[in-house]
């Protein structure tokens, strides 16, 4: 099992997507590895704060995971993106920007 920091999954967790995944990282079968939840981005080109919801480092590298909740799905050859609120998008790149 990785090791996590910090090592619980805080209450102030609002997103239940991020919440599964954390379970999810919880049962990697990873030696030597860890799982950075929340990290915080030194700047960002547009918002006051921003933050990584997953980094995971491992032997085999490492990889940044951002989580959205939400359905995918695949309609007449374009992707579609809805988010909790039901709201679609048709586009990754606009789901990115919001």
């Amino acid at each position: 099992m990785p090791i996590f920091i910090p090592p619980y999954a805080g209450e102030e967790i609002k997103s239940n997507a991020e919440v599964k995944i954390y379970k999810v990282l919880q049962d990697l079968d990873l030696k030597n590895a860890y799982v950075l939840h929340s990290l915080g981005l030194p700047r960002h080109n547009v918002k006051i704060y921003g933050e990584i919801d997953f980094v995971v480092v491992c032997e085999y590298g490492v990889a940044c995971l951002e989580i959205k909740g939400g359905r995918v799905e695949c309609r007449g050859g374009k992707w579609i993106f809805t988010n909790r609120y039901g709201h679609e998008n048709e586009s990754l790149k606009v789901l990115m920007l919001r």
